[in-house]
C-alpha cells in the first residue's frame, strides 16, 4: 500500500460521508421521510477497541430472513420482513413498510475481511462486529541507476 492509495481511500471515505449527509437531509423532507430506497434499515456505526460495530434496526425480522455480506469495505445488510397480519383490516396510517430491504453501509475504517466477523440478532437489532485491519508499515524501495 502506498501514499497514493491512502489518499484515494481517504477521498472515497469523504465522498461517502458527504453522500450520507445528503441522504440524511433529504430523508427529513416532508413527503419523502425515511422511505427512500436504500435507507432501511436504519443503522448506527461505531469504531473503537480495534473493531467496527454496525447496529441495524430490523424489528420483526428473523435471523433466517437476513443476510450480511462484506466486500470492498462495504457491509451489505439484505433481508425481508413479513407483512403484519392485518389484511382484513382498514389501514389508516402506515409508516412502516414490510417487504424486502437492502442497505449498503460504507465502513469508516479498513477492516480485515479475512478475520472472523460476528453477527447477532437480538430484540430487533442486528449487530455486526468486524476487526479493523492492523496498520502496516510502508515499504521503502531503493532507487538504482540505469
Amino acid at each position: 500500500m502506498n501514499e497514493h492509495e491512502d489518499r484515494w481511500d481517504h477521498m472515497r471515505r469523504q465522498l461517502r460521508e458527504m453522500a450520507d449527509r445528503l441522504d440524511r437531509t433529504v430523508r427529513k423532507m416532508p413527503g419523502i421521510g425515511r422511505f427512500m430506497p436504500g435507507q432501511y434499515p436504519l443503522v448506527n456505526v461505531y469504531e473503537g477497541s480495534g473493531e467496527v460495530v454496525v447496529c441495524a434496526a430490523v424489528p420483526g425480522v428473523s435471523k433466517d430472513d437476513v443476510e450480511v455480506n462484506l466486500s470492498g469495505g462495504i457491509l451489505t445488510v439484505r433481508g425481508k420482513e413479513a407483512p403484519a397480519g392485518y389484511k382484513d383490516y382498514t389501514c389508516h396510517l402506515k409508516e412502516h413498510e414490510a417487504g424486502e430491504f437492502c442497505r449498503e453501509i460504507p465502513l469508516p475504517a479498513r477492516v480485515d475481511e479475512e478475520a472472523e466477523a460476528v453477527a447477532t440478532l437480538q430484540d430487533g437489532v442486528l449487530t455486526v462486529r468486524l476487526k479493523i485491519e492492523p496498520e502496516r508499515p510502508g515499504k521503502s524501495i531503493d532507487v538504482t541507476s540505469g
